[in-house]
């Protein structure tokens, strides 16, 4: 999936929120819940450089998923 800054634009966030800010690296789900590794890109840009320095102050400090079930039961 897609490394974005937000949802990705819509109901979301704006439509630049549809760039990709880093890429998985790996991904894995035990009885705990979701684990993810990745790595930011475009560091040397206006907007990688912000995001950088929000994560490292504290500020960009949590993950959201979304995702759309392949099989679900209703009731």
């Amino acid at each position: 999936p897609k490394m974005l800054l937000q949802h990705g634009g819509g109901f979301f966030g704006g439509a630049a929120d549809m760039l990709p800010i880093g890429i998985w690296t790996r991904m894995s789900e035990d009885s705990k819940g979701l684990e993810v590794e990745g790595r930011l890109i475009a560091l040397d840009t206006d907007k990688g450089k912000t995001i950088y320095a929000g994560m490292k102050e504290g500020e960009l400090d949590g993950l959201s998923i979304g995702y759309s079930a392949k099989e679900y039961v209703l009731g």
